[in-house]
């Protein structure tokens, strides 16, 4: 998501893409592989389904459903120039945002499993909540550059990512509580 919103007008191209396409399309791919290893390797370790903590599993099987429609809504995407192009936008958006912030809550839910060891986890998502602050910076910057009415002109994108980056700074500190 950080090449799709931040490197767009900074690379250019290579083999005839967007490099930040490339990149962005590398990482989908990728991730995608990995959510479903992961996926699979929960199942072969638990031996079934996890009744430790219900709603980690339950949201295990919703971030990998998301995960998975990405590539297959990818392959449908309408060209750039077609008039329908911003429902493909918006519904490509609302599920890559959706997946990853379910992905980082389930991180939190994961962290309170019995057999874990939660302080490796627990600093890890202390980096990852130090990143998201960069990118609240980051967002705050763009829109003080896109408009010139200042900082109370904030969009629907942004305030998603400022209330994700409070609740899982909120959800940071509950784990490391418990």
């Amino acid at each position: 998501m950080f090449a799709a919103r931040y490197m767009k007008d900074v690379w250019g191209k290579l083999f005839g893409l967007k490099k930040w396409f490339q990149v962005h399309r590398a990482l989908t791919v990728s991730c995608l592989i990995f959510t479903l290893v992961g996926f699979v390797l929960v199942f072969a370790h638990v031996e079934g389904w996890s009744e430790a903590d219900v709603a980690h599993s339950v949201l295990g099987v919703i971030i990998t459903l998301l995960v998975c429609a990405q590539p297959i809504m990818a392959l449908m995407r309408p060209k750039p120039a077609a008039e329908n192009r911003w429902i493909f936008n918006w519904c490509h958006r609302c599920v890559g945002i959706s997946a990853f912030i379910l992905a980082v809550a389930n991180i939190f839910l994961g962290l309170r499993l019995p057999h874990l060891n939660a302080e490796v986890g627990v600093y890890l998502m202390t980096f990852f909540c130090v990143g998201l602050v960069a990118v609240v910076a980051l967002e705050i910057y763009i829109r003080c550059q896109k408009s010139k009415k200042g900082l109370l002109y904030m969009t629907f994108g942004f305030l998603v990512v400022l209330t994700s980056t409070v609740c899982f700074a909120l959800l940071l500190f509950i784990t490391m509580a418990t």
